[in-house]
């Protein structure tokens, strides 16, 4: 959804890992290219961050935990009312 939506492109701005977990503080750039949500492309270029967490084990992904702006997306694409 986000994909044909965005034409998006992830940035990793910071990694930090412990043990079995792996953290990524990333931002996504692209451009309301697509609907979304039952929004009609805007041609608006948009910007959110968020932090991911990895989790693994026998050397592969067994979990992710992941939190972005999803707030200041929907703001941006104007979805939210006043």
């Amino acid at each position: 959804m986000f994909r044909t939506a965005f034409g998006f492109h992830h940035t990793v701005d910071e990694q930090i890992g412990e043990g079995n977990a792996i953290g990524v503080r990333w931002t996504v750039r692209g451009t309301h290219q697509g609907e979304f949500l039952g929004r009609t492309a805007t041609g608006k270029p948009l910007q959110y961050s968020g932090v991911s967490i990895f989790y693994f084990a026998e050397g592969k992904i067994e979990q992710v935990w992941s939190s972005f702006d999803e707030l200041g997306l929907h703001n941006q694409l104007g979805l939210l009312s006043a």
